[in-house]
């Protein structure tokens, strides 16, 4: 006898989610239990499975839009509308006066999530959302981890982690099956509008099960699509001696977003470059009511993009060298994001990979990354036993030292979750009060790491002659987010706080 004949009603399962939140497009995916396959969220609200990660404060209607709908109001609204807010995500000042309230990066973050739940809701109906997993760019500093994790959950959505976006497309790769050898060592590069990340992994196909090792990171959370626009837009401007008007203040002064007429006509421009090898001759209209001639080649494109290009390129063979690996011992390398579809890009990959092009693949997938996403979302929940995956963490973290030095506490590469601590020795006797500035980054100077957190202590049992000192521990989850202890001696205090937020 059926369920159906005994008179009871068979609720549907509530999904888990995978969103990947680009700087351009938002994608969701569902993990269709034991279907073992995935699904792409169509919203009815919008024309595709994806739409743009824009959002928009309409004063006059006191609301908030996204998708669609915001990228239209940004020549209305341009300052009340955020198109690349990926690029923004962790800075902690007010980008919106609201009325009387101020709105910081992170309140516009948590609305714009507070939207897409309705609108996942709405298109999962009458199911619910059990969980999700948010991608996020292996190159996201901690307090930009941080950021995410807050206002997603200030949006009343089930988090249940973090994934790095190159994780996702190497978890979504493998589940397709590709992946036939016992072992294979596999770079992904992973580039979009606002980031760049390269990440380098060693995956074991143990039949059943595959576990993924994340064996180097590199990249950066300011290189991307976006950078190429604007220096191009840039040079036009400045063909047309445009450097001193308004527009030129507006974009590189005041750093307010293109504007949809701006970014529709660069981006057709680079589509044009990038699709023949000569003069592309184009009426662009960045001014309302003025057409400009432009002839640029695509030589002449590569030239101006010539810094982001290096330092692209120096990204590439970095992430090699730091684990002593030669590009011949790759077996493959795959490639992902919209901003990798420029030819120029396309050249540096080839040259890393000289005389082993066959290596190279393009995906070309734009829901890859959701769709790792939820992969791992059945990972957390226990409803796939098909993969292990060890990240890492991409950044070391610790403190500065007399004269700007900076000195490591969690080193970069050690698997997540983990945790490190070390000793220093207070050489201010009598004092009852000290600072420590906790730093990320990689590179031996202060000055070109991110700072995480100041510390200030005060009130305390005056620092002793002799061997007084300080325990500094700090812990980092699974999700590269971090907390800081510190045990004082001479007070005999343990005090300990999150890395980022309060």
């Amino acid at each position: 006898m059926s369920i159906q004949d005994e008179g009871i009603i068979q609720l549907p399962e509530d999904g888990l989610f995978g969103i990947d939140y680009g700087a351009a497009y938002t994608c969701i995916s569902e993990w269709m239990g034991d279907e073992h396959h995935l699904e792409d969220i169509k919203f009815p609200k919008f024309h595709n499975k994806r739409f743009p990660s824009a959002i928009s404060y309409l004063p006059k209607f006191n609301q908030w839009v996204i998708g669609d709908l915001a990228e239209g109001c940004v020549d209305k609204y341009p300052k009340t509308s955020f198109i690349n807010l990926k690029r923004r995500i962790g800075e902690n000042i007010v980008v919106l006066q609201q009325e009387e309230e101020e709105v910081t990066c992170e309140d516009i973050l948590r609305n714009f999530f507070t939207i897409v739940k309705d609108f996942l809701h709405e298109a999962i109906s009458p199911r619910k959302m059990e969980g999700c997993v948010v991608a996020v760019p292996y190159c996201f500093y901690e307090y930009q981890r941080s950021s995410v994790m807050k206002s997603i959950k200030d949006a009343k959505i089930p988090l249940l982690g973090l994934i790095n976006e190159p994780d996702a497309v190497l978890l979504a790769y493998c589940f397709e099956g590709r992946i036939q050898r016992q072992e294979e060592r596999i770079m992904i590069i992973d580039m979009g509008e606002s980031t760049l990340d390269i990440a380098l992994y060693e995956v074991r196909n143990k039949k059943k099960y595959i576990i993924i090792n994340c064996l180097n990171i590199t990249g950066s959370p300011s290189v991307g699509g976006e950078d190429m626009d604007r220096v191009l837009l840039k040079k036009i401007l400045e063909k047309h001696s445009l450097q001193n008007g308004e527009l030129w203040n507006d974009i590189f002064v005041k750093k307010q977003p293109l504007s949809g007429r701006m970014r529709s006509s660069l981006k057709e421009l680079k589509h044009k470059l990038s699709a023949k090898n000569e003069e592309s001759l184009m009426n662009i209209q960045l001014i309302p009511g003025q057409n400009m001639s432009q002839d640029i080649t695509r030589a002449e494109f590569n030239e101006w993009i010539g810094s982001i290009l290096s330092s692209i390129n120096d990204y590439l063979y970095k992430t090699l060298d730091e684990v002593d690996m030669s590009p011949e011992k790759i077996d493959k390398v795959l490639v992902n994001g919209r901003s990798t579809r420029t030819p120029v890009i396309k050249e540096l990959i080839e040259k890393l990979m000289a005389h082993h092009s066959e290596k190279i693949l393009y995906l070309n997938n734009d829901y890859l990354v959701s769709q790792g996403a939820a992969i791992y979302a059945a990972m957390l929940k226990g409803k796939t036993g098909m993969f292990g995956l060890n990240p890492i963490n991409p950044y070391s973290i610790g403190i500065e030292l007399a004269g700007g030095f900076f000195d490591d506490i969690i080193i970069k590469g050690k698997r997540l979750p983990c945790t490190d601590k070390k000793v220093y020795q207070i050489n201010k006797p009598g004092a009852n009060a000290f600072d420590l500035n906790i730093y990320q980054g990689n590179a031996k100077t202060v000055n070109k790491n991110q700072l995480i957190i100041p510390v200030e202590m005060s009130g305390l049992t005056p620092f002793k002659e002799e061997d007084d000192y300080i325990i500094v521990n700090i812990d980092l989850d699974e999700n590269g987010i971090g907390s800081l202890k510190l045990d004082i001696k001479s007070s005999k205090i343990s005090w300990k706080r999150a890395l980022s937020g309060e």
